[in-house]
């Protein structure tokens, strides 16, 4: 965990004064252990039913679908700038 924080520059002191005012304010739980743990509270999200589900991943599957076209477009464009491109030769 701490070189996760590292790499973002993080402090653990102002990571763990986060933690404990979302818990003051009810937007996370918390419980002690050896270790303490924060919990996001599940009333706070809404969850789709299996239906909203199911049409966000074919929404997501048509996003990809669309993305992977315009890769190919600009692939293409790239690769045939490329090559009718004319060769500069220095004048001496």
């Amino acid at each position: 965990m701490a070189d996760l924080l590292q790499k973002f520059n993080l402090k653990k002191a102002a990571i763990q004064k986060t933690l404990g005012n979302l818990s003051d304010n009810g937007k996370m739980s918390f419980e002690y252990g050896k270790q303490k743990i924060h919990l996001a509270r599940k009333d706070h999200f809404n969850i789709p039913n299996s239906r909203e589900l199911n049409q966000t991943k074919e929404e997501n599957a048509k996003l990809q679908q669309q993305l992977d076209e315009q890769k190919r477009a600009i692939s293409e464009v790239e690769g045939g700038l490329f090559y009718t491109r004319p060769l500069c030769v220095p004048k001496k």
